[in-house]
């Protein structure tokens, strides 16, 4: 195909932008497997699953197996079952929402 392979650059930690302290982050590992870390006053909480780049339309996606929304606020709005997911890699972002940008991540330099 006619789309370069981006997984090695697509690799690296992802810090979530109401994150200002890093405590809630996920890291997609070269070995495709990833690890989602959030840490809370009442410790730390990790999930994890695997990762993969694809293409839609052109568009790079990063699909996430096994996903959580770890974060209380987010669990209110999306509840805390595990579930397959697809989120548009833009630049150094994970765009999870487009109307939050609270909830998508920004790759750590």
């Amino acid at each position: 195909s006619s789309c370069i392979d981006l997984s090695p650059r697509a690799s690296g930690v992802y810090i979530c932008n109401s994150s200002l302290d890093q405590s809630h982050y996920v890291e997609l590992k070269t070995d495709s497997t990833y690890v989602h870390h959030y840490k809370s006053s009442i410790g730390i909480t990790t999930n994890e699953g695997k990762w993969q780049l694809h293409y839609d339309n052109n568009v790079p996606e990063i699909s996430f197996s096994n996903w959580i929304h770890l974060s209380p606020e987010e669990q209110k709005i999306y509840g805390n079952k595990p579930y397959a997911t697809s989120v548009l890699l833009r630049k150094n972002q994970l765009i999870f929402n487009f109307d939050a940008n609270e909830e998508n991540f920004t790759k750590k330099e």
